[in-house]
């Protein structure tokens, strides 16, 4: 039974000590843990709405409008974030920001 209370606090130390890894690595970087948080949202959405820009020509008005809105949460996350984190992003991004201008430019077209 000791043994194994060794363990746990063994375990716990590591756990707390890679936590303030962690932390100072995002500080000399100059993020928030929440703003990691963001960002890794950020990332699944990007995923996400780059796998839609391929069938951005068949959205309806209320797809487009959906698409638009989800990409600027996105956009404004990557922002905040260095660059050297989502560099390995950049064509998704890329792509997701071109269909996002296509859809902006259609719909002032259409204003």
């Amino acid at each position: 039974m000791t043994m194994l209370i060794n363990i746990f606090y063994i375990v716990a130390i590591i756990s707390l000590l890679i936590a303030v890894y962690v932390k100072i690595q995002l500080s000399s970087i100059g993020l928030t843990i929440s703003e990691f948080l963001d960002f890794i949202k950020a990332n699944e959405t990007l995923e996400k709405l780059e796998r839609k820009s391929h069938k951005a020509d068949y959205f309806s008005e209320t797809d487009r409008l959906a698409f638009l809105m989800e990409s600027e949460e996105v956009f404004n996350v990557f922002d905040k974030v260095p660059s050297i984190l989502w560099e390995d992003l950049y064509p998704t991004y890329t792509n997701v920001l071109n269909t996002y201008r296509d859809i902006k430019m259609l719909r002032w077209a259409q204003a």
